[in-house]
């Protein structure tokens, strides 16, 4: 109802840094390609996928290529950051976020917690890290909740006594604080993946959507991306072996090419305010 609302009353409506598509059925294609050519002034996307799959959709609204602000979002400090500030003195920290999206699309997700956990006894094994589990949905319906995906596999676990399990609700500037030290992560959620990206904290992506490699694209780390319907036990770990064994030449990676991701953030703020002067009346 907001885009009609805005076409209503003449406003500008702009699509703002979002993973479009795919647009696989006629139907889909139909409405999107209308809705998108007459509903929308002005689309950023996140992704060279979506830039693409647009340009096929032959959409001529305007798209501009911008990464997720959230890069920009500043992390803030809380006790629980506190707490794992002075844990690192004990050994690595290591981020672990599961997910109920995640174990859905993995089309078993009894089997998906099953992997998680090995994986997750896997590296505290093999790196003597202390393991923090950042669920990002807190619903109280377990199909829903990221907490009772993380609790299933902690249960699952045989190193258990060396997790955490963050289950207090959080802002995502806090949350971010919490993120800032992990050594490195592994990740379901897609905006830890970015608040990773935006610390310059290595991290394995375990993904469903073409969003996950278009993230890592950014910063040249696609080989670092699992896809959760193809998991296997040996993937995972040889995965994590090389990301471990790089982490600090990907540190200086991350932060040699964060500047850039930055710029594009900001240039399209600027296209967006130049945009909204130019249309709105």
């Amino acid at each position: 109802p907001y885009i009609l609302y805005g076409k209503i009353f003449r406003k500008p409506v702009i699509k703002y840094t979002a993973d479009l598509g795919p647009f696989q059925t006629r139907w889909n294609r139909i409405f999107s390609k209308f809705y998108l050519n007459y509903f929308t002034d002005l689309i950023f996307a996140r992704g060279e996928t979506t830039v693409k799959r647009l340009k096929q959709l032959n959409i001529k609204t305007p798209v501009y290529l911008a990464p997720d602000t959230a890069f920009l979002l500043e992390p803030v400090k809380t006790r629980m950051a506190e707490f794992l500030i002075n844990k690192k003195k004990d050994g690595p920290i290591i981020g672990f976020s599961t997910s109920h999206m995640a174990a859905r699309q993995s089309n078993n997700p009894e089997k998906y917690c099953e992997i998680m956990a090995d994986f997750a006894d896997y590296i505290i094994e093999s790196t003597g890290a202390y393991l923090v589990f950042i669920p990002n949905e807190l619903y109280p319906e377990k199909d829903s909740s990221d907490k009772y995906i993380s609790q299933k596999v902690i249960n699952k676990m045989k190193n258990s006594g060396k997790t955490l399990l963050i289950d207090e609700e959080y802002t995502a500037p806090e949350l971010k604080g919490i993120i800032s030290q992990f050594d490195v992560a592994v990740a379901a959620r897609y905006h830890t993946i970015v608040a990773c990206l935006s610390l310059g904290i290595p991290v394995l992506a375990i993904g469903w959507h073409t969003k996950y490699y278009d993230v890592l694209n950014i910063f040249g780390l696609q080989e670092y991306l699992c896809e959760v319907n193809l998991l296997n036990n040996n993937d995972l770990k040889r995965i994590f072996n090389r990301l471990w064994d790089s982490r600090e030449e990907l540190k200086e990676l991350i932060t040699h090419k964060l500047p850039g991701a930055h710029k594009s953030i900001y240039k399209a703020g600027e296209i967006l305010v130049n945009s909204i002067k130019v249309k709105a009346f």
